[in-house]
């Protein structure tokens, strides 16, 4: 049986929702759908949280399916993303601090400088997030 399979099957053996599942996981409900229906699969943080919640062991969860058992052999993380992605949050911090500096020294607000600098950090947050929790 493949892991979208047991997943489903444990779900609804159990009573609970997709959206009930993903509170419990702190992912989206989207994401319990793909599992479910095998577009995707649970990297392996969340495996282990639904083994937890389901009281099945993992080996329950994943024996019978070749290509998660693929995917996760294969599936290491670019250290190169997380460096790029830290050196995006950097640089908005800097321009920050550089429209602050300008601001309380100089008494001159450079709003483009300070809406970068916020759509840098922002962005670098969301990257560094998706790169460490996917």
């Amino acid at each position: 049986m493949k892991i979208s399979e047991k997943l489903k099957l444990l779900r609804s053996e159990s009573g609970y929702s997709q959206s009930q599942i993903s509170k419990e996981l702190f992912v989206s409900f989207q994401a319990i759908s793909n599992w479910e229906t095998g577009k995707t699969y649970p990297d392996i943080r969340n495996l282990i949280k639904l083994s937890d919640f389901y009281n099945v062991s993992l080996d329950e969860l994943i024996k019978e399916d070749e290509q998660l058992k693929k995917k996760l052999e294969t599936n290491t993380s670019n250290p190169w993303k997380t460096i790029g992605y830290t050196s995006v949050l950097l640089l908005g911090i800097i321009f920050l601090i550089g429209s602050l500096y300008v601001y309380f020294v100089k008494n001159e607000f450079l709003w483009y400088s300070f809406i970068v600098s916020i759509f840098l950090i922002i962005d670098g947050i969301l990257l560094l997030k998706k790169a460490i929790y996917s």
